[in-house]
């Protein structure tokens, strides 16, 4: 995984700045002493397994509070810039269903949360198999 991160890491271009806030990207974002033009969020399904991960034990009813609001803060902040942002994630509804009670939660909490983003984003775009399939507004792509 390591490995992984080091050739991710190594493609991108030289001029992009990496901030790591695996549990509370707004935090990080409100650190910073300038905001990004473009943000790239990467991603959101990995921040959902942190913040699940994080508050293990904590109720479903909680957990999915925490986490919902926890996403809609990170909206709202990057509404509130003058910036653009890019938020990626997997969409875990069209593979199969966990087995293990912490997977099923993971797949309702990330469908939920990608619900949420999809509905404040202007525009939505599906990648299937590297080909982007636009989603919202429907029929169009940058």
């Amino acid at each position: 995984m390591e490995e992984r991160i080091q050739r991710h890491q190594e493609r991108r271009p030289s001029n992009w700045h990496t901030l790591e806030a695996p549990l509370n990207p707004v935090g990080g974002l409100q650190g910073q002493t300038a905001r990004p033009r473009i943000l790239l969020l990467d991603s959101v399904d990995v921040w959902v397994s942190n913040l699940m991960l994080e508050h293990e034990g904590t109720s479903r009813l909680e957990l999915e509070a925490r986490i919902v609001g926890a996403v809609r803060r990170f909206v709202a902040c990057v509404q509130e810039s003058d910036g653009e942002a890019v938020i990626v994630s997997s969409e875990v509804g069209h593979s199969l269903i966990a087995t293990s009670p912490m997977g099923r939660q993971f797949q309702d909490l990330l469908g939920t949360v990608n619900q949420a983003v999809a509905e404040a984003a202007d525009k939505v775009t599906m990648v299937i198999a590297g080909l982007p399939v636009p989603i919202k507004p429907l029929g169009t792509f940058p």
